[in-house]
């Protein structure tokens, strides 16, 4: 058995989160969390088009909270030193 096929966003948030390993960035959910990252673990379920990530483990970030979520949740990702916005989507009613 494989896994499904990654939805493209989720390519993307996580393309983004491994390229900038090591550097602060900023992900925002649709729940209204915010979460600093500096690291990912990251993982998928079998028939699951989205990816879960675990934040700030691998290695560990002393001072920096431990956070999961999974890409769909994701609606911004931003880069704190420049304001850049690096990923973003609009929310739709369900």
């Amino acid at each position: 058995m494989t896994n499904k096929a990654a939805t493209p966003d989720a390519e993307r948030v996580l393309a983004i989160l491994r390229e900038r390993d090591g550097v602060e960035t900023i992900v925002r959910l649709s729940k209204g969390l915010t979460y600093k990252v500096l690291n990912i673990a990251w993982g998928q379920d079998m028939d699951d088009p989205e990816f879960h990530v675990t934040t700030n483990i691998s290695p560990s970030v002393p001072g920096s909270t431990i956070d999961f979520f999974t890409t769909d949740a994701v609606v911004e990702i931003l880069d704190p030193g420049s304001g850049q916005v690096l990923f973003g989507r609009r929310l739709t009613s369900a």
